[in-house]
């Protein structure tokens, strides 16, 4: 606050930074980028008490539109018809699906941890493009039955495994704030960070 920053990135959970800077900084407030999509309590009771915050929250998170999100968020919600919720978290998900399909493509060899590492080759491009999810499984078993590969497509990361560091590919992208009805959401501004170029694309529109 003493430094007077014009931009904040903060990679912690940032909530609690952005109050606490906002309360020492009288003028020329800075603009934050938060590692989260901007969807904790703390962020809108702040920008309730002070609605141009607003204006200078963006967030940094996975993509939420994908198809394989989509599916996921559809069935979370049926299972959890109480607490329907529009961002959760589904690396574990993923992690369940890559494993079971790992699993298949190693055959009729032993189930080890080198033949999973190997066979996680076919779970990658090129191939046909399958979401991880129940409504994948009897064509992603097919193809790789026949000893064809499949482009496993996960709701966190694209899955897509560098041989040389282990790291998936992950597409992020940068959240605003708008009002769904009278309560603040996130939502994507149109700009993303594509993991397979490592550029930005895209055109920011925040209302």
């Amino acid at each position: 606050a003493a430094f007077h920053p014009q931009i904040v990135l903060d990679m912690t959970n940032g909530y609690y930074a952005v109050g606490a800077i906002e309360r020492l900084i009288v003028a020329a407030k800075p603009t934050y980028l938060l590692a989260a999509a901007l969807d904790h309590p703390n962020i809108a009771e702040r920008v309730k008490t002070t609605p141009e915050l607003r204006t200078r929250l963006f967030g940094v998170e996975t993509i939420a539109s994908t198809s394989a999100v989509a599916k996921f968020m559809l069935r979370y919600n049926e299972a959890f018809p109480a607490r329907p919720t529009g961002l959760v978290a589904g690396a574990p998900y993923d992690a369940f699906y890559l494993l079971a399909y790992a699993i298949t493509a190693v055959g009729d060899q032993p189930i080890t941890g080198a033949s999973l590492a190997r066979a996680l080759s076919r779970l990658g491009p090129p191939g046909a493009r399958v979401d991880v999810g129940p409504g994948s499984i009897y064509r992603a078993f097919d193809l790789i039955g026949r000893g064809e590969s499949v482009d496993l497509a996960g709701t966190i990361t694209t899955l897509d495994f560098d041989p040389k560091t282990g790291d998936p590919t992950i597409d992020l992208a940068i959240y605003c704030l708008k009002s769904d009805k009278g309560e603040l959401a996130p939502f994507e501004s149109g700009m993303y960070w594509r993991g397979s170029d490592r550029k930005l694309s895209g055109e920011l529109k925040c209302p």
